[in-house]
């Protein structure tokens, strides 16, 4: 298996090209959709995309505890996220989740996805809704900068007390 590794460059690079396509859409493609209520990132890779996505747009990150006291679900339109397309599962059961809960939903997206993620999206409900920004292949493995062992390092190293 292959690995790749993303430094915070990269990454952040891929989460402004989404920002731009969620622009290019609201102002340009699909002007029906004023604006975004929300932006939800799938539990754990897409909550830091969420989260700067969040900062870009002033709005509020959709969590689970959000979602069971939001009122009038079906008036509020998200933007779902994530890091990874792997097999496709997670996100098309997230999805149906928010989904039946009576979210609108504006677009999906992932940072990286594989073919066969792809695949099973094509076959999916959700096929015209699902952006990603980068392929790659399936037998490859990413290591987010967030996951990367030197983060740990260095952190130890700065907190170590002189002379122990």
């Amino acid at each position: 298996m292959s690995e790749k590794f993303i430094d915070w460059e990269e990454y952040l690079y891929v989460i402004d090209i989404v920002a731009e396509i969620i622009n290019c859409h609201m102002y340009c493609l699909r002007p029906e959709f004023d604006k975004l209520d929300f932006v939800y990132g799938i539990p754990r890779g897409g909550l830091i995309p969420a989260t700067i996505l969040s900062y870009k747009f002033n709005i509020p990150v959709l969590n689970y505890i959000s979602q069971n006291i939001i009122t009038e679900p079906e008036k509020k339109l998200i933007c779902v996220i994530d890091d990874i397309l792997d097999s496709g599962k997670t996100l098309d059961k997230e999805l149906t989740t928010l989904s039946s809960m009576g979210f609108r939903l504006f677009e999906v997206f992932t940072l990286y996805a594989k073919p066969k993620g792809l695949t099973y999206f094509l076959n999916s409900s959700w096929k015209d809704r699902n952006w990603y920004i980068r392929q790659i292949p399936d037998d490859c493995w990413i290591h987010f900068p967030y996951e990367q062992n030197c983060f740990v390092k260095d952190t130890v190293s700065v907190v170590k007390q002189p002379g122990t």
